[in-house]
């Protein structure tokens, strides 16, 4: 998990493949009082945590769910472009470590309860928990209990609830997912729409002060078109993100000599918006209803010249 003190694991979200370039701020905050400095510690941790990596959990959300799902009926899922869903996927290993009961509902949701393993690079974050899952084509749920063959679905429901820990924190989450993806052309470009709503308690250290960490969100992706390349990453063409999360960031202790999380003391409702421009670019707005940061990233697609 690349971001700050695990934030990345079921909450914000994540396309799949898509890479996005840091570095390329837009400098016209100084001139207006309501434009906020992105260079200040506040923006920082609040593009960290939501909005740099603002696809992740999404991505992993539908990572653990379809491999919940494969691993149990021994259909492959995960890992292939065939069906246009797996664009949603992330590239960080989901590693089922034991699946206690499953069940499956008479509206044919699947219910696991499990013990999982994130892998990103050097860091492993474990988790338990239960997940329910609703494959679906169209608006119809996939009714049958096994399956012989590879399953054909475009749209899929997760609501997912776990606990978990790695070298940095202990974390509970609760994720509610919907997502639908239409084939929109010739060339492999499909538009995704979907919904999250994520809550978030965690606890960390950062060394010298113990914080709380409290985070509920809402995320929309509105008509959020993607090109599907079966060699290079998947790229963003068009479409919108937006997300309103609420968060209460309180530390204790540190005496006098406060660590750097205890001197952020963040509270209140964030809205951040992700525009995709037509020149390979995306906008992203931050506004803590008095304060509005905006900076511009390139889309990268690992195309060469």
């Amino acid at each position: 998990m690349k971001r700050l003190l695990f934030l990345g694991i079921l909450i914000s979200l994540s396309i799949a493949g898509i890479s996005l370039m840091n570095g390329c701020s837009d400098d016209d905050n100084p001139t207006d009082s309501h434009l906020g400095d992105t260079s200040s510690a506040k923006f920082q941790f609040i593009d960290s945590t939501l909005g740099e990596e603002m696809f992740e959990g999404f991505g992993e959300g539908i990572d653990l769910s379809l491999e919940l799902l494969s691993t149990h009926l021994g259909v492959p899922l995960s890992g292939s472009k065939d069906n246009p869903i797996m664009a949603l996927q992330t590239d960080e290993g989901v590693i089922i470590n034991s699946i206690g009961s499953v069940l499956f509902t008479e509206d044919f949701w699947w219910v696991f309860t499990f013990e999982a393993s994130f892998i990103d690079w050097d860091e492993t974050t474990y988790v338990s928990g239960t997940d329910s899952v609703q494959l679906l084509l169209g608006t119809s749920p996939l009714e049958q209990k096994s399956y012989a063959g590879e399953l054909t679905f475009n749209a899929a429901k997760a609501r997912t609830h776990v606990s978990g820990y790695n070298n940095e924190g202990q974390i509970a989450a609760h994720h509610r997912m919907d997502a639908s993806v239409d084939e929109a052309g010739s060339n492999s470009i499909i538009t995704v729409n979907g919904t999250t709503r994520d809550t978030l308690d965690l606890s960390v250290t950062d060394g010298q002060s113990s914080c709380d960490l409290e985070l509920t969100e809402w995320l929309t992706l509105t008509d959020l078109e993607i090109l599907v390349q079966p060699i290079y990453e998947d790229c963003l063409q068009d479409g919108s993100i937006s997300l309103t999360a609420t968060i209460d960031l309180s530390c204790t202790g540190g005496g006098d000599n406060p660590g750097p999380l205890q001197q952020l003391d963040i509270e209140g409702t964030w809205v951040i918006t992700f525009v995709v421009n037509n020149n390979n670019t995306a906008t992203i707005t931050f506004t803590d209803g008095t304060t509005t940061w905006r900076v511009t990233e390139d889309i990268d697609c690992n195309i060469p010249d």
